[in-house]
């Protein structure tokens, strides 16, 4: 919080101050520059996330697929966490299903 706020003060100063003697821009120029970085940035930062999501959902099919080829009957509950976590949301309603209706029983 204290962080941000401080990153205001900083951002206003710039913004409200005359140019440098010298200097190539205006602060509110500058301002406008540092912005479109940090846009930029944010805009790269959500791309990796993305991504990391998609990992993710990758990562929870191919357990909730090896939880399926193993011996022995795999817990549906644990089938339909897994899959309701991937993109396989097909499998994740019928494992779903399958639980609700053991639980009726």
């Amino acid at each position: 919080m204290a962080r941000n706020t401080a990153a205001r003060a900083r951002a206003t100063r710039v913004a409200t101050s005359p140019p440098s003697e010298g200097g190539t821009g205006d602060g509110a120029e500058a301002l406008s520059g540092r912005l479109a970085a940090a846009e930029a940035r944010a805009q790269i930062l959500e791309a990796r996330l993305a991504a990391a999501k998609q990992d993710a959902g990758d990562l929870r099919r191919q357990v909730a697929e090896t939880l399926e080829q193993q011996e022995g009957a795999s817990p549906v509950e644990l089938l339909a966490y897994h899959y309701a976590r991937s993109a396989a949301l097909d499998k994740a309603v019928h494992y779903l299903e399958q639980a609700g209706g053991d639980m009726r029983l």
